[in-house]
């Protein structure tokens, strides 16, 4: 197993994730490959996805040397992670390799509409004093760099075009694929400064969820694992809607009484129960595909 930690493309490393991967690698009997991917500000993107990609290239061109099966590799991660895990899994596939499963934890999916419900209720709510308003702004100023001031209208999707909207929106459509009432919020005339420089941010590079219903086709088995309390709740579920709708095999947990970033709150006096838990049922579920 590939995991690709979390932490907004800013934070984290190997050995802040160390209890986490570690008795996850215990409970399922797999060798866990946990990969210390560059960071931002100091590294922009692409640069964490360069080094993902470079380690799953390695591994399934050349897993024998590491007593590895190539076409046993299970590519994982959680948040910021989960984004990787799907980006490096759809590259993979494109150049004729095929992941063995996906098992994704509260992964970022998207950064076309940043005004989906659960955007709107729990940013404002400063999960952990980390999800808010401010925060995300800041990560994607650290992962853009250029000195790009990013202003508080990218909260209202000012970083789109209209032509963008109508091309991209049909492929995580609310209404669609939550059954709810929701219409992108935008400013209609849009920021030309932000709408230069963050393309990228709606590529599939970066919002894996926004590629062909053929692409997603091509994806392995996933396991999915979504919590209540997070602003990625409902990509997640259009996420796991989209896949259902093209009769793909996906597994979807919901943990509703968790909060984002929760399994990583193993131990130690910020010890959570739920956290036991979510690593426990991943798992369980884990070792049912193996």
């Amino acid at each position: 197993m590939i995991y690709l930690h979390g932490g907004g493309f800013a934070l984290g490393s190997i050995e802040t994730y160390d209890q986490a991967t570690y008795l996850l690698a215990n409970l399922t009997r797999t060798i866990v490959i946990a990969v210390e991917y560059r960071l931002a500000p100091e590294h922009r993107f692409p640069s964490s996805l360069d080094d993902c990609l470079l380690v799953s290239r390695e591994l399934f061109e050349n897993g024998e040397n590491y007593r590895i099966n190539p076409s046993r590799i299970i590519l994982s991660g959680d948040s910021a992670g989960g984004n990787l895990a799907l980006v490096v899994s759809q590259l993979l596939i494109q150049d004729g390799y095929q992941p063995y499963l996906l098992c994704l934890l509260y992964p970022s999916l998207q950064f076309l509409d940043l005004t989906l419900p659960s955007y709107r209720t729990y940013l404002k709510q400063n999960v952990l004093g980390v999800l808010n308003e401010d925060n995300l702004i800041l990560m994607i100023s650290l992962l853009t760099g250029k000195k790009l001031p990013i202003t508080r209208d990218i909260l209202l999707n000012s970083h789109v075009t209209i032509d963008d909207q109508k091309t991209l929106y049909p492929l995580i459509d609310p209404n669609k694929y939550l059954s709810i009432s929701h219409e992108m919020n935008d400013t209609r005339e849009g920021n030309e400064n932000l709408i230069k420089h963050l393309k990228y941010l709606i590529s599939p590079l970066m919002s894996p969820l926004l590629v062909s219903d053929q692409q997603l086709s091509q994806l392995p088995q996933v396991l999915l694992f979504t919590t209540e309390f997070d602003i990625l709740r409902d990509e997640g579920f259009i996420f796991a809607s989209r896949l259902r709708s093209l009769n793909k095999s996906i597994y979807h947990h919901h943990f509703k009484n968790a909060f984002h970033g929760a399994h990583v709150f193993l131990y130690g006096p910020l010890r959570f129960e739920i956290a036991h838990e979510m690593i426990e049922h991943t798992a369980k579920i884990l070792q049912k595909f193996l």
